[in-house]
C-alpha cells in the first residue's frame, strides 16, 4: 500500500512537471506589417483538424504542454497583428478568411529555454469560399522559457502568414 502511495505521489509530481496541466489562453503579438488593406474586412476560421485543446510534443513524441485554449490563443494573436491593417470580424460575411487549416505544435530543449515549432497550413477564403492564396510553413521560436516559446512561435507563424498572403511579389519571386 505505501509503495503504490508513494508510486502515485511521483506520477502526479511528474506529471505537472511534464506539463500535463492545461495552460490557459496566451497573448501573442505578432509583428506584422501589411499595406494597402486597410478597408478590408478580415476574420478567424479554423478547420475541423484545429482543436481547441493543443498538446505541444515534446522530441520524444510525449505531451510537453498542453494547451486548453488553443482558438483563443489564435484568436488573440489574429487580432493583435491583423487588427492594426483590418477590420477584424468574427462575422461568417466578412470579406476575407483567413482559416487556419492545420497547426502542429512540436518543443525541443535549447540553451537557454525551449525551442517550440508550429507546422501549419493557413487559406486566404473570399465570401465566394474560394481559396485566393495559400500559406504553409513551420515557424519556430527563439529559445524561450515555458510557454513563452509557444507565444513567440504563434507570433512567428502570423509574421509568416502576413507576409506570404499579403506582400505582393513580382513574378521572378
Amino acid at each position: 500500500m505505501r509503495r503504490c502511495l508513494r508510486w502515485m505521489v511521483v506520477m502526479l509530481v511528474g506529471s505537472g512537471i511534464a506539463g500535463c496541466g492545461g495552460e490557459s489562453a496566451l497573448r501573442p503579438r505578432p509583428n506584422i506589417v501589411v499595406e494597402g488593406h486597410h478597408d478590408t474586412t478580415l476574420r478567424l476560421d479554423f478547420a475541423p483538424a484545429v482543436t481547441d485543446r493543443e498538446a505541444v510534443l515534446s522530441g520524444e513524441g510525449v505531451s510537453w504542454i498542453t494547451l486548453d485554449q488553443w482558438h483563443q490563443t489564435l484568436q488573440n494573436g489574429f487580432d493583435a497583428g491583423f487588427g492594426k491593417w483590418f477590420t477584424v470580424t468574427r462575422d461568417f460575411s466578412a470579406g476575407l478568411t483567413l482559416r487556419l487549416v492545420s497547426t502542429v505544435a512540436s518543443q525541443q530543449p535549447a540553451s537557454g529555454g525551449d525551442v517550440v515549432r508550429i507546422r501549419y497550413q493557413a487559406h486566404l477564403v473570399d465570401t465566394h469560399h474560394t481559396i485566393v492564396a495559400t500559406s504553409t510553413g513551420t515557424a519556430t521560436s527563439r529559445p524561450e522559457p515555458g510557454v513563452q516559446a509557444v507565444t513567440r512561435a504563434v507570433e512567428a507563424m502570423y509574421e509568416q502568414i502576413a507576409t506570404d498572403l499579403f506582400t505582393r511579389r513580382g513574378p521572378d519571386e
